[in-house]
């Protein structure tokens, strides 16, 4: 019951950490031999920690 000396606040909990994934590259024209620059990053959208992420990346057969 809540009179008129107390008040109730009731927030939704996010369970899970909301993450963004993302890849910026190096946008100069590659040529054979140049090398490439990826960088790779995440964001966490939510109030909720992350731990022990790993992001991994798997390169196209192609690119040597």
């Amino acid at each position: 019951m809540i009179d008129n000396n107390n008040a109730q606040d009731v927030d939704g909990i996010s369970t899970r950490p909301i993450l963004n994934l993302g890849v910026n590259y190096d946008s100069s024209t590659p040529y054979p031999g140049k090398a490439i620059t990826y960088t790779q990053y995440y964001t966490n959208a939510s109030a909720m920690d992350t731990i022990g992420v790993v992001v991994t990346t798997t390169r196209p057969a192609w690119l040597t």
